[in-house]
Parts: C-alpha cells; sequence; structure tokens
C-alpha cells in the first residue's frame, strides 16, 4: 500500500512539472518540420567585430529548438591563436552546428581571421571527413569569409562551400568608416556593382570571377526606416553589392528587414530573420 502511495505521488509531481512549464508537454513532442533536410555538413557561425561566444548563440538556440540541427562545437581562438574546443562531433546526419569565437574580436583584421578559419576547417574536416560546409555570418564575419574563399576557393583539398547566409554584410563600406561617406551612398549598377567603389569592394572583386559555383547565397541586410537607408551600421546599398561578389554562386537571393528589429547588432537575434536562415539552410 505504501508502495502505491509513493507511485502516486511521483506520478502526481511528473504532471505538476510537465503542466508548471518547467518542461511544456509541447517541446517534449516537438518534432522537426517534415520538409526538413539532414546531412553531415556542419554550419559554421563567425560573429563580428567585437562579437563574443553569445553573439550568434541566440540564432543557433533558435536551430536547435526548431529541432533543425544540433550544437556540436564550440571553438574558441585565443589571442595567441591556439585553439580550445568545447564538445564533439560525433552523431552523423543531425546538422552540427560549430560557433567559431574570436576571443581578440576587436583585431579588425580579417585576413588574419581568415587563416586562422582555414585552420579550423582543415582540422574540421581532417576530425569528420566532411565534403561541404555552411556558413552564417554577421558583419565583420563575412570579412573573414571573404578573404577566406579568395585565397582557398578553388583548393580541391579541402571541403567545399555549400551554402552561406550573410547578415549585414560590409561589401562596400560601412557608416563611420575611413572614406566611406560617398561609398556608403553609392548607387548600384544593374549587376550589384556599386559606382562609388571603396577599397574593401576593389579588394574582394577578385570573388566575382572565383566564388564557388556550386554555393547558395541567402544575403540578409537591415533598413531602419529613419532616412538613413541601413542598419545603423552598414548601408543598404554596402550589402547589397554582395550580389556582384558573389555573382558565379548557384543561385542568389536577398532579404530586407525593417524597423528597430533591423538595427545592425538586433538582426541576427530577429526572429523572423532566424526562421528565414533556418528555411534557406534546411528546408529549402
Amino acid at each position: 500500500m505504501l508502495k502505491q502511495k509513493y507511485l502516486l505521488i511521483s506520478l502526481f509531481a511528473i504532471i505538476l512539472l510537465i503542466l508548471s512549464g518547467c518542461t511544456p508537454a509541447k517541446q517534449l513532442m516537438k518534432k522537426a518540420p517534415a520538409d526538413a533536410h539532414f546531412s553531415d555538413n556542419p554550419t559554421i557561425f563567425l560573429h563580428g567585430f567585437g562579437g563574443n561566444a553569445s553573439s550568434m548563440q541566440p540564432l543557433i538556440n533558435a536551430i536547435e529548438r526548431a529541432k533543425l540541427g544540433t550544437a556540436v562545437e564550440t571553438i574558441h581562438v585565443r589571442a595567441n591563436d591556439t585553439l580550445a574546443t568545447t564538445g564533439t562531433l560525433t552523431a552523423k546526419a543531425n546538422n552540427p552546428l560549430i560557433n567559431i569565437v574570436f576571443d581578440d574580436s576587436t583585431n579588425g583584421n580579417p585576413a588574419h581571421n581568415a587563416r586562422i578559419l582555414r585552420v579550423i576547417i582543415e582540422k574540421l574536416h581532417h576530425q569528420y571527413h566532411f565534403k561541404k560546409f555552411n556558413v552564417v555570418a554577421h558583419s565583420m564575419g563575412n570579412s573573414t569569409l571573404a578573404e577566406y574563399l579568395l585565397n582557398n576557393s578553388n583548393n580541391s583539398n579541402l571541403p567545399t562551400l555549400n551554402k552561406y547566409v550573410a547578415i549585414a554584410s560590409i561589401s562596400n563600406s560601412f557608416i563611420g568608416g575611413s572614406g566611406s561617406t560617398n561609398a556608403s551612398r553609392s548607387p548600384l549598377l544593374a549587376d550589384g556593382q556599386p559606382t562609388i567603389k571603396s577599397t574593401i569592394f576593389n579588394h574582394f572583386s577578385k570573388l566575382h570571377t572565383t566564388f564557388p559555383k556550386a554555393a547558395h547565397v541567402l544575403n540578409i541586410f537591415g533598413n531602419l526606416n529613419d532616412g538613413s537607408e541601413s542598419d545603423g551600421r552598414v548601408p543598404i546599398n554596402s550589402a547589397q553589392a554582395l550580389k556582384y561578389l558573389t555573382s558565379r554562386s548557384a543561385s542568389y537571393q536577398q532579404q530586407e528587414f525593417t524597423g528597430s528589429n533591423a538595427q545592425h547588432s538586433k538582426l541576427k537575434r530577429n526572429p523572423q530573420v532566424e526562421k528565414t536562415v533556418m528555411h534557406f539552410l534546411f528546408e529549402d
């Protein structure tokens, strides 16, 4: 009789726990969308200038909540360029998510970061033998990837870029940058080329003929609707110039988000952006 009493108490406690919201029943039952695609291809997240481990984590968390991917590793790049990794990629075909964190995130040197990115990709490739990878980058993280591709896009010994999400890409200029005023107001030609080219754009222009042909690109940018024609940091025209740089890609699409949640730093945490990114990466 006593045993049955404890059994009933335990069962009642479990029911209360579920109803209390600590572990919602809907969350326990939630499954991935029927049209979700799963593979071994890792998705690498690159934060921007001044970023940290928390910068891209909300987006990673959103993907996990939607059951579309699994956070498997966080790789910290120390100030002395050594790597510190937490977590391990073990399961197969689970859309692994890897957060790369540059502890010295204000060095403002995408070329340096790109060299480290190559080391990381080589390390991951040696460990897990994947053939393709995705990238989600914010702000200067896009410049890091661009630098990497300038030097490695045709290297057959490395995995190839599969899907690329650019959020607030500085493709021509940024507000407050040296000599960027005219470039930030530069209208674009039909092919996406700015009529006034910044040093940044000229440096990356080689990508127009070398960008990986098999890659699919989603370009996301913000518009505060405050007359600045920008997200407060990156002009719309600058972000849209990515179309020219990635014109060799298998596909290119762009989407503008507006309002206060389209501000430069908030953009990567915008719920609508999260949904758009997830659909492009894992449901499209």
